[in-house]
């Protein structure tokens, strides 16, 4: 998606890109999902993986995410942030169905959870790839899911709602975090527009929302994605 010797400006601040993908949409995905042995993050995963295997023609697409390092009973109770990020690699084959790409996204999301407390620093230094000033190597997408942006706290007989602020800077070219899911999926498409242009970062948002709605709605009238 982006020329690898490409160097983006940090002047140029992050576009942003919003879409919402219904909460009846997400729980037949979340279903579907699940009678597979998978998540709704491996659904979203295939989903994107379908659509950059379209865009790229590329057999093997690679889509980075953030992984909780924090796995060790030990670690618990320390301060700080516990956080890798992880490449997933998965090979989608042309004309793979979504049940295949589904099945790829496990298979590969598995493989890397296994090998998630590899720091990221040492998977550069192993790899040697090309390196950029200013630009995170190896990772041209990330997809990442987190907790609804405004969501509903409780302290004792206190209730109140917690503010998240979003990211102010795209981690990737192209930074997708997926949030929520009982009242439907907040979508934010994050880009550098110095790397990526609009309409290809506005079409990514789009084909990603209509997908995951497609997939979505093929499960509540019956179909076999």
């Amino acid at each position: 998606l982006v020329p690898a010797a490409a160097v983006p400006d940090p002047a140029v601040p992050a576009g942003r890109i919003e879409f919402v993908v219904p909460p009846q949409t997400v729980a037949a995905l979340r279903n579907w999902a699940g009678r597979r042995g998978a998540t709704l993050f491996v659904a979203s995963l295939a989903a994107l993986a379908g659509i950059l295997r379209r865009r790229t023609a590329r057999s093997t697409i690679t889509v980075a995410s953030l992984f909780s390092s924090r796995t060790r009973p030990e670690w618990e109770d320390l301060i700080g942030y516990f956080a890798n990020l992880v490449p997933i690699a998965l090979d989608v084959a042309d004309g793979a169905d979504r049940a295949a790409t589904l099945e790829a996204a496990r298979v590969a999301t598995l493989d890397a959870f296994l090998h998630a407390e590899v720091p990221f620093e040492h998977l550069v230094r192993q790899v040697n790839p090309v390196r950029v000033p200013g630009r995170l190597p190896m990772v041209d997408v990330l997809l990442s899911f987190g907790e609804p942006a405004d969501d509903v706290i409780a302290l004792g007989a206190t209730r109140g709602r917690r503010r998240r602020r979003p990211r102010r800077i795209a981690l990737a070219p192209i930074d997708i975090v997926l949030r929520g899911e009982q009242s439907g999926l907040e979508g934010v498409v994050q880009f550098d527009p110095s790397l990526v242009g609009p309409d290809v970062a506005g079409s990514i948002a789009d084909d990603l929302r209509e997908e995951l709605n497609t997939m979505g709605r093929d499960q509540q009238s019956g179909g076999r994605p």
